[in-house]
């Protein structure tokens, strides 16, 4: 199965992981799963740690090259998947300019 992780969720899984549910640890760690993360949840914790509302353990490249070391992928979706949020709008542009 494919999931796609928000921000919350992957903060949560590289930072607090007691934070996330047991269901969720399950999901990310079944090695049949196929764990994404969002460009666009990697610019929302630059943005984050910018303004003062987060700190990471280590610089943002450093931790999201871990988890991709560790299997995370990136990846575009459908334009059609979550069109009425604005992230995924910015998700959407950037597969219509890129590819």
């Amino acid at each position: 199965m494919k999931y796609l992780l928000d921000t919350h969720a992957f903060y949560w899984w590289d930072q607090e992981p007691n934070k996330l549910s047991l269901r969720a640890k399950q999901i990310i760690e079944d090695p049949n799963n196929v764990i994404f993360l969002s460009v666009v949840s990697i610019l929302e914790l630059v943005i984050k740690i910018a303004v003062g509302k987060l700190t990471l353990s280590e610089p943002v490249a450093d931790r999201v090259a871990i988890q991709i070391a560790n299997g995370f992928k990136s990846s575009l979706l459908p334009w059609s998947m979550f069109w009425r949020s604005p992230t995924s709008r910015c998700i959407i542009e950037t597969r219509s300019t890129d590819y």
